[in-house]
C-alpha cells in the first residue's frame, strides 16, 4: 500500500510538471521569435536650421588708416607729434622750412600789385577823357535830332490849321456858288416869260442881271478851284518847306545814329579790350599769388582724422618730400579685419553677419561690415571686411587672427543625426523602420556639420529613422523598437512570476503529502524502499 502511495505521488508530481510546461509553451515561442529580430531606437528628423563654418586668416586694421604725405618739399622745421599720441582732425603734426616758398610769395604779391595798377590804368582818365568827348558829341547830335522833329511837328500842326482854315472856305465858296446858280436859273425863267410877253426891254435888264450873275459864279469858281489846289497840296505833303523840314529830321536821325553807334563801339569794344587783358593779367597774377599761399599753408602739416600715430618717418632739421608718408594715422574706434574667401563662400554671406575672431587664446565677436563684389586679381579671391564688436587693446594693427565664417546655411530644413546616415557607393541612406521590418531608403543631403545632416529629399517629418547600429541590420531586416520590447517583456515576466507561484504551491502541497506518508513507516515500506533502491 505504501508503494501505491508513492507511484501515485510520483505521477502527481508528473502531471503537474507537464502542465507547468504545457501552460509556458505559448510564451517561450514568443520569447524566441523575439530574440530572432533586432532590437532598435528610432529617431525622427526636425526642422531647424544649420550652417557649416569655415576658418580664415585675417590681419587686423582700423577702419581709418591714413598716410601723410606733405603737399612740399624742404626741411622739416619742427615736430610736434609722436608715435602713440593720440591727435584730432585738422592738428599740427609737423612744419616744414617756410622760408623759399615765403619768397616766392612775396614776388607774386608784387606781380599781383603790378597787375592792379595796369587794370586801374585802363579803367583811368585817358579814357574817361574819350569817352567824355564822344558822349558830348552824342548829346549834341541827340538835340539836333530833337529840334528837327519839334520843328516838323510845328509845321504839321500849323499845316493843320491852314488846311482847316482852307476847308472852311472852300465850303464857304460852294454855298455861294450853289446860291449864284440858283439865282442864274431863275433869271433864265424871267427873261422866258418876258420874251413870251414881249417885253424886250424887261428882257435886256434880266440878260444884264444874268451876266453879272455869271460873272460873280465864275470868279467863286476860280477861288475855290485854286484854294482846293492849295488844300491839296498841304494834304499831299508836296509844300516845299515840308518837304525841307522832313530832309532836316532824317539827316539828323543819321547824325545822332552814327554818334551812337560810335560811342557804344568805343565803349563796348575798345574799353573792353583793353578791360580784357587788363583783367587776364590780374587773373593770372592773383591765382599765381594764391599757389603761393597755399603753398606756404601747406608747410603746415596737419592731421586729416582723428586718431593715432601709427608711424612717424620724419625729425627735425630731416628732408621731407611728397612722394614718401611723413606719419601714418589711424583711427581705432573701430577695429576691421580683412580676410578672402573664394567665390562659392562668398555668395554666402553678407553684411550683418555674425563672425569669430581669434588671437591666441582670445576670442572676440565680429560682424561683417563689406563684402567685395570683385575678384582680388593678386589671389584670385573675394576680400571681406568685418568690425570687431569689441576690442581689449589685444587686437593691433597688422595682426594676423583666424577669423570663423558661416559659409554655407540652410534655413528651416529638416535635420537628422549625422550618426544614422550610411553611405553606399558616395550615395547617402539610412534605415526606416516600417511595419516591423528595417527599409533601406536613400536620401539626397545638403550641407553637414559634425552632429547634423541637412535632407532635402527621401524623407518627411514623419519618418521613423532607426538610430542604433546593428551587424545583422540590413534591408527588410525583422526590427522591434526597443520601447516596445522592454513593455512586453515587462508583461511576460509578471505572468511567468503568476504561474511560478501556482507550481510551487502544488509542489509544496505534493511534497507535503509525500513527507505525510513518510512519517509513518512500516516494514513493508521500508522493504519496498530498499527493493527499489536495489532495483535502482
Amino acid at each position: 500500500m505504501n508503494q501505491n502511495r508513492t507511484r501515485f505521488a510520483a505521477c502527481l508530481t508528473a502531471v503537474c510538471l507537464m502542465a507547468g510546461t504545457a501552460g509556458c509553451a505559448p510564451k517561450a515561442a514568443e520569447t524566441a521569435a523575439q530574440e530572432k529580430s533586432i532590437y532598435v531606437e528610432t529617431v525622427t528628423a526636425e526642422t531647424g536650421d544649420l550652417s557649416l563654418s569655415t576658418e580664415f586668416i585675417g590681419t587686423v586694421e582700423p577702419d581709418e588708416l591714413v598716410s601723410v604725405f606733405p603737399k612740399v618739399a624742404g626741411t622739416v622745421l619742427a615736430v610736434h607729434k609722436n608715435v602713440g599720441d593720440e591727435v584730432k582732425k585738422g592738428e599740427l603734426l609737423f612744419e616744414v622750412d617756410p622760408s623759399d616758398i615765403q619768397l616766392s610769395v612775396n614776388i607774386a604779391q608784387a606781380q599781383l600789385m603790378s597787375a592792379q595798377a595796369q587794370m586801374d590804368q585802363a579803367l583811368g582818365s585817358s579814357f574817361d577823357m574819350q569817352m567824355i568827348q564822344l558822349e558830348s558829341q552824342l548829346k549834341q547830335a541827340q538835340n539836333a535830332y530833337s529840334n528837327a522833329r519839334q520843328s516838323l511837328r510845328d509845321y504839321n500842326d500849323g499845316t493843320e490849321d491852314s488846311m482847316d482854315d482852307i476847308s472852311n472856305g472852300m465850303a464857304a465858296f460852294q454855298q455861294s456858288m450853289q446860291s449864284l446858280k440858283q439865282q442864274i436859273a431863275e433869271k433864265d425863267a424871267a427873261i422866258k416869260q418876258a420874251q413870251e410877253a414881249g417885253d424886250p426891254d424887261e428882257v435886256a435888264r434880266l440878260l444884264a442881271q444874268k451876266q453879272g450873275l455869271e460873272a460873280s459864279y465864275d470868279q467863286a469858281e476860280a477861288q475855290y478851284l485854286m484854294m482846293r489846289a492849295n488844300y491839296n497840296d498841304l494834304d499831299d505833303g508836296d509844300d516845299a518847306q515840308h518837304k525841307q523840314l522832313r530832309t532836316a529830321v532824317r539827316n539828323a536821325q543819321t547824325a545822332y545814329e552814327s554818334a551812337e553807334q560810335i560811342y557804344e563801339l568805343t565803349k563796348d569794344a575798345v574799353h573792353n579790350d583793353a578791360i580784357k587783358v587788363a583783367k587776364a593779367s590780374l587773373g593770372q597774377a592773383t591765382a599765381a599769388f594764391e599757389a603761393q599761399a597755399k603753398q606756404l599753408e601747406y608747410t603746415r602739416v596737419t592731421s586729416p582724422i582723428d586718431g593715432v600715430i601709427e608711424q612717424k618717418n620724419v625729425s627735425e632739421q630731416g628732408l621731407v618730400s611728397q612722394s614718401s608718408p611723413a606719419y601714418t594715422v589711424s583711427n581705432k574706434s573701430t577695429l576691421m579685419v580683412t580676410f578672402y574667401v573664394p567665390a562659392d563662400a562668398v555668395d554666402q554671406m553678407a553684411a550683418g553677419d555674425k563672425v569669430t575672431i581669434e588671437n591666441g587664446r582670445r576670442t572676440y565677436e565680429g560682424t561683417i561690415a563689406e563684402v567685395g563684389t570683385m575678384v582680388d586679381p593678386a589671389t584670385g579671391l573675394f576680400k571681406v571686411k568685418a568690425s570687431a564688436d569689441e576690442d581689449d587693446g589685444a587686437l593691433l594693427t597688422g595682426l594676423s587672427v583666424k577669423v570663423t565664417a558661416d559659409t554655407a546655411k540652410a534655413r528651416g530644413s529638416l535635420l537628422i543625426p549625422q550618426s544614422v546616415v550610411y553611405y553606399e557607393d558616395g550615395a547617402a541612406y539610412v534605415y526606416l523602420l516600417e511595419n516591423g521590418r528595417a527599409v533601406k531608403t536613400f536620401i539626397e543631403t545638403g550641407i553637414s556639420n559634425e552632429e547634423s545632416v541637412e535632407v532635402t529629399s527621401g524623407l518627411t517629418a514623419a519618418s521613423r529613422i532607426i538610430s542604433t547600429w546593428h551587424p545583422n541590420l540590413t534591408d527588410g531586416a525583422a526590427v522591434v523598437p526597443a520601447a516596445e520590447a522592454e513593455a512586453a517583456s515587462s508583461g511576460s515576466a509578471s505572468e511567468e512570476a503568476s504561474s511560478g507561484e501556482d507550481a510551487a504551491e502544488e509542489a509544496s502541497s505534493a511534497k507535503a503529502a509525500s513527507e505525510g506518508q513518510q512519517a509513518e513507516p512500516d516494514d513493508d515500506a521500508s522493504d519496498a524502499a530498499s527493493g527499489g533502491a536495489q532495483e535502482d
